[in-house]
């Protein structure tokens, strides 16, 4: 699990939950999300560590083929406010697809943003396209240059 890997911390603590609940995968949505997420994030500062402030990105919900468990991602992505000593923040990309919209619409506004890519000018989309492509040309090239000697 990338979280336990991203933050050392938590990773005995999941791996606790995942021993005491070995079938944890075949477990709701809301279990997996309680034992393997929030509730290690909650304990965090019992080891000794800073609270911070934490990102879980959600790529592509609309791929999920249930749309059922879309609803009931949404819902569970937005108890993170429920989280008093570390700060998460969810971000999610999706097509603007019906079941993801009406996940939101339950959910209050101060529980989530909305960032329509659309609604962005063209002029900062161009920007922000070219110095994405400068930057990792510049990779590329540094990986790729000779070595001089």
């Amino acid at each position: 699990m990338q979280l336990a890997h991203s933050v050392p911390a938590l990773r005995q603590r999941i791996h606790d939950a995942v021993k005491e609940r070995s079938d944890i995968a075949s477990q709701s949505l809301r279990d997996q999300w309680q034992r393997l997420v929030l509730r290690p994030l909650s304990r965090l500062h019992e080891l000794g560590s800073e609270p911070g402030l934490y990102v879980v990105v959600v790529d592509a919900l609309d791929e999920c083929d249930n749309d059922d468990n879309v609803q009931v991602i949404v819902r569970l992505l937005a108890e993170a406010r429920s989280l008093e000593k570390v700060r998460l923040r969810v971000f999610l990309t999706s097509r603007p697809v019906m079941s993801i919209r009406d996940g939101f619409r339950r959910i209050t506004d101060a529980e989530h943003k909305d960032f329509v890519l659309h609604d962005i000018s063209p002029p900062i989309v161009d920007h922000d396209i070219k110095l994405f492509l400068e930057t990792e040309l510049q990779a590329v090239g540094q990986r790729w240059r000779p070595h001089a000697g």
